[in-house]
């Protein structure tokens, strides 16, 4: 079975580090969530969900005014199906619908034989829903490329080259091009761009225009940053926050 629960939060909101027992799908119907590992963070938006699986530590945080849903499922009887790992889910019409459906039905009124059907729908949703397009920062496990992805983290419009970024964690380029590649999986400049823009993603669903967040994110332009943000989603931010806006009015 499972439990659900519709929240609301405001920017800066955190919740700390925690395990649940069972899997936890996070959807945000406006806003966005922040979910942090030990490997890197996971961005909940209207358009992609982030499946959980049980026992892992995790904690959230908020950047803008957000309303989630989180559903927890007991995947002990399908453990094979539902993904061992932190993953990036699409948010279709029916797994929306759904999510909405099981904050309805739990309760101690609920109909448990429906609930048993929403879940089961639920579970299909998790296996068989394409995987969306991942906004995702890996971090590593190195001090010294750890370092150097806090300064950007904290501030992604830094200009600092990896040269000039290796002196400031006493490495060298040539280490943190091999580190990159190594624990990201990406090489220098790609890690960036996609930090750049899933940061990107965050100002656009708190209203920033694109311009201001090209800025704010360190592009010179609303042009370049659209570039960047074309070759990491596959779509314009303009597009990409029209169907945002078309998936937060469903409900």
């Amino acid at each position: 079975m499972l439990t659900a629960k519709r929240l609301h939060f405001t920017a800066g909101d955190e919740v700390p580090e925690h395990r649940h027992e069972q899997g936890q799908l996070t959807l945000a119907l406006r806003g966005s969530a922040r979910l942090t590992s030990q490997d890197g963070w996971w961005l909940a938006t209207p358009l992609s969900a982030v499946w959980t699986p049980a026992g892992l530590l995790h904690q959230a945080c908020y950047t803008e005014s957000s309303e989630i849903i989180t559903i927890h499922i007991d995947t002990a009887q399908n453990p094979v199906l539902v993904p061992d790992c932190l993953t990036q889910i699409s948010v279709t019409g029916l797994l929306r619908e759904l999510a909405h459906e099981a904050c309805c039905l739990v309760g101690e009124q609920a109909n448990h034989e429906e609930l048993h059907l929403v879940t089961q729908l639920l579970m299909r949703q998790l296996t068989r829903s394409t995987r969306a397009v991942e906004l995702y920062i890996p971090e590593g496990r190195d001090k010294r490329l750890r370092q150097v992805i806090a300064f950007l983290r904290n501030d992604p419009a830094i200009p600092d080259t990896l040269e000039q970024l290796a002196s400031q964690v006493f490495s060298s380029q040539r280490t943190l091009i091999r580190l990159f590649e190594k624990e990201t999986g990406l090489t220098f400049t790609q890690w960036r761009e996609r930090l750049r823009v899933v940061i990107g993603i965050e100002r656009l669903l708190a209203g920033e225009s694109v311009l201001a967040v090209a800025l704010a994110v360190g592009y010179q332009s609303a042009g370049s940053f659209s570039v960047a943000f074309s070759r990491v989603t596959g779509q314009s931010p303009r597009a990409y926050t029209s169907q945002i806006h078309r998936a937060e009015c469903q409900r």
